[in-house]
């Protein structure tokens, strides 16, 4: 099926649509398990860069050392990740000047569940309770619990105008920016 959904995305993309590749079917993996590990991520990134792909999710939002060493070294020309469906004790936030792995906040484990409503309610929480500036909120959504309209209509009722929510290659390129001027 993901070949009939990019030819679908290719022939109606605007240029305000971003396409990430996630790992699902044969790429749904655990990268700890992974045989060649580097191989794999390298032929990921060459694929993501023939179709031009340059953002990557993976489900696993706080890897081992070595995979994420691995990442950093086999990414080839990879905006970066965006990772975890759910977080289950710690996020990531790895911003270097060649690679960016940054961890999703929400859903935490027990929210998976969640409808549509309460989940964009904790990113609401989330949102208010954050002091610093620039912040960067990075959320899962399961496709089939929170539709494309209840994103919408989230993103509607925010009202502060420093709030911004934004594809994820102009994530990854504003965190790096930010992440640079430190």
């Amino acid at each position: 099926i993901a070949p009939a959904l990019l030819e679908r995305y290719l022939g109606q993309a605007s240029e305000e649509d971003c396409i990430i590749a996630g790992p699902s079917g044969a790429g749904y993996v655990i990268p700890p398990l992974v045989p060649d590990l580097p191989a794999y991520i390298k032929e990921t990134a060459r694929i993501c860069n023939d179709i031009g792909i340059r953002v990557v999710t993976s489900y696993i939002a706080d890897p081992c050392r070595r995979v994420l060493r691995h990442l950093q070294r086999h990414s080839g020309d990879l905006l970066g990740y965006l990772a975890g469906y759910a977080v289950v004790t710690r996020t990531l936030r790895v911003c270097h000047r060649d690679f960016i792995f940054f961890s999703n906040q929400i859903p935490k484990v027990e929210e998976i569940a969640l409808p549509a409503e309460q989940l964009l309610g904790k990113v609401r929480m989330m949102i208010t309770a954050t002091s610093e500036r620039p912040a960067f909120i990075a959320i899962h959504l399961f496709a089939y619990r929170t539709t494309i309209a209840d994103v919408a209509e989230f993103a509607q009722k925010i009202a502060d105008p420093n709030v911004h929510i934004v594809r994820a290659d102009e994530f990854l390129t504003l965190l790096a920016m930010n992440e640079n001027l430190k």
